[in-house]
């Protein structure tokens, strides 16, 4: 058997990890019959977070401190141009 990945397409990209074709089968005939059982809900607000708060320190990390500096800056321009108006 072959497993079946995660794809573009919307019944296929519900699919964290790779199911065998009998599983991804079972899963579209149970969808089309209505006995899908319920999908979680995902906090994509908790996992964007996590994804920011680890890719952050490993961009600064990389970055030379001149263009640190630099995107401070910009940063710093920007938040006090929203006070001004």
């Amino acid at each position: 058997m072959t497993d079946v990945c995660r794809a573009s397409n919307d019944v296929v990209s519900l699919f964290v990890h790779c199911l065998v074709e009998s599983q991804f089968a079972k899963f579209v005939i149970d969808r089309a019959t209505g006995n899908a059982p319920p999908e979680p809900e995902v906090d994509l607000k908790k996992r964007g977070r996590k994804g920011g708060l680890r890719g952050g320190p490993s961009r600064a990390e990389r970055l030379a401190p001149q263009k640190r500096t630099e995107i401070a800056k910009k940063a710093a321009e920007a938040r006090w141009k929203k006070r001004a108006t």
